[in-house]
Order: C-alpha cells, then sequence, then structure tokens
C-alpha cells in the first residue's frame, strides 16, 4: 500500500481519495476505520450515562441477556445485543470470536494456540478471552495468517 499526503492551504475540509484496482473488502474495512475514529458508543453504569469512543475497547461480551463492554478498567453495560453490534463494529478492528463475545484486535498483546485448535488472546489490560476453533479460520484471514 502507497501512502501519499498533500497540504493544501485552500482546502477548508479534510479530503481523504483511496484508489484501488477495486473496491474489495479491505478497502471497506480502511474506509470504516477512517470514519470509525471517534466514534462513540453509549454505555450505563449504575444510573450513569457514559459515551465511550469504540477504540477504547477491549472485547465486548453477552451474559445472561446482557451485553457488557470492557474497558481497560471498568466495565460498563449497553442496550444493544451483541449481533448489533457486531454489525456496527465489522469493518474495524472487532471481530467475532465466539458466540458471546467480540474482541478489539487493536488491544490484543498475544495469540496464544491452545491444544483443541482454538486459540487464547491475552489483552493489553491483562484479562484473557477464548477464541473459539469455529472463528479461528476468520480470524486468521483478517491477520493474513
Amino acid at each position: 500500500m502507497k501512502i501519499n499526503i498533500e497540504e493544501d492551504k485552500e482546502i477548508n475540509n479534510l479530503e481523504v481519495l483511496i484508489r484501488c484496482r477495486s473496491k474489495d473488502e479491505e478497502v471497506d474495512r480502511l474506509v470504516q476505520r477512517i470514519k470509525g475514529d471517534g466514534e462513540r458508543l453509549i454505555c450505563y453504569k449504575d444510573k450513569t450515562i457514559h459515551s465511550i469512543d469504540v477504540k477504547d475497547i477491549f472485547y465486548i461480551e453477552s451474559v445472561d441477556n446482557s451485553v457488557f463492554v470492557y474497558l481497560e478498567e471498568k466495565v460498563l453495560e449497553t442496550r444493544l445485543k451483541l449481533y448489533e453490534l457486531e454489525d456496527k463494529l465489522r469493518n474495524s478492528y472487532f471481530v467475532r470470536c465466539n458466540k458471546a463475545a467480540i474482541i478489539n484486535l487493536a488491544k490484543v498483546k498475544l495469540l496464544e494456540p491452545q491444544l483443541n485448535r482454538s486459540i487464547m488472546a491475552h489483552m493489553d489490560n491483562g484479562e484473557q478471552v477464548y477464541i473459539s476453533r469455529k472463528y479461528v479460520k476468520k480470524l486468521k484471514e483478517l491477520l493474513g495468517a
């Protein structure tokens, strides 16, 4: 990939031009990453409402019909369903890792293969998230492995 940056004093708004042979999934992900910078998600803790930047999310987990958002040092709840969040975040660094969780690949420190062909993701905040065999192939495709 080649990146060119041009400065023009006459331009008032930031403009991004992507030149490609054909618009594919990689281009869609790139566009989503550019657009998603600063994207916010509404979450709740007790009676307070939090607006969080999605890039601060380590992983999202569904437990007993509730969906929890795990940040570096706190856990919040969202009213969105896991499949809604998966769709909302699909072209970013987030990927489904098991039937009850989505992880942010940008927050993964280490991926450790397990004996049963699953993977244990070690997150930057010290937590571990299980990636089931069903989702390993998709993960490898995203990582180019």
